[in-house]
């Protein structure tokens, strides 16, 4: 029975949205409004469940790995939209961009970290669905979702919220994705090729950039000298979009290994390489 209804439900869901769509044509507006009716879809779906609950293993199992959250998932969709679209800076294109690519860097993190489960659901694995999938099942071992401990036992696994964030995200990504493309007026190839083709992207190692930004902070290269390395750091992160980690543990390393300056003696050798080359 609650299958048929979460069926037709999640078409009145997406029937709702839609219509939402081509109502509404100011951006903000119409993703408080998703977000409400979001809320409002997903509470009509807690309350059938409340009151027809599946008493198989199985069924439950299907419930909260297939039903709940495609509903849970257009919500923090929507959400997530919105705080994006609302923060959204005043620039140009290529601030734009930068804007919505470190959004998109997010993103990234958030798949990275949990590698593991989305790659479970990737190939359609079963194996740990009873752990993943059944109220009142904790590992602590598989990574679960802290914030089952604050919600209805009842109407939670320690899974299936990270499901609905996982698809949210994936969501997200390709909205991601397309914007920026189109800000570029470059839809017709991948964000990837984009990046590669019009964005100045570094592409040696972390240890290298850190050796440099060492090397302009003691040269007082930036700002007469008066800027920290946190803040050098951080501000190349933007620029190069790339993720430095921890710049005192790349520090240490550096300060550790038998050639203290192996980027900065390659790129003064490359420098001299092409004036010998100029002077022939």
């Amino acid at each position: 029975m609650i299958f048929k209804f979460s069926e037709r439900l999640y078409e009145d869901l997406n029937s709702a949205l839609g219509a939402l769509k081509l109502e509404e044509k100011q951006l903000i507006k119409r993703l408080e409004q998703s977000v409400h009716v979001c809320i409002k879809y997903f509470t009509r779906l807690k309350d059938f469940y409340k009151e027809n609950e599946p008493t198989g293993k199985e069924e439950r199992i299907r419930f909260f790995k297939e039903i709940k959250p495609k509903f849970k998932s257009l919500l923090i969709f929507h959400q997530a939209l919105l705080r994006i679209e609302s923060r959204r800076i005043i620039g140009n294109k290529d601030a734009l961009s930068h804007y919505y690519l470190d959004e998109v860097k997010v993103l990234t993190r958030f798949f990275e970290d949990h590698r593991d489960f989305h790659r479970y659901m990737r190939l359609n694995d079963t194996y740990l669905d009873e752990q993943y999938y059944l109220p009142g099942v904790f590992n602590v071992h598989l990574d679960p979702d802290e914030n089952i401990i604050d919600t209805d036992t009842t109407f939670n696994t320690s899974h299936d919220n990270k499901l609905a964030r996982l698809i949210a995200h994936e969501l997200l990504l390709t909205y991601l994705e397309k914007t920026i493309l189109r800000l570029n007026s470059r839809e017709e190839i991948d964000l990837s090729t984009f990046i590669e083709e019009e964005m100045i992207c570094w592409t040696q190692t972390n240890t290298a950039l850190s050796e440099t930004i060492y090397g302009w902070k003691e040269t007082k290269a930036l700002n007469h000298g008066k800027v920290s390395i946190a803040r050098i750091a951080a501000y190349m992160e933007k620029v190069f979009h790339v993720e430095l980690g921890n710049i005192s543990d790349n520090w240490n390393y550096i300060c550790e290994r038998a050639n203290k300056t192996i980027f900065l003696d390659e790129m003064k050798k490359g420098v001299l390489d092409r004036m010998a080359l100029k002077l022939r």
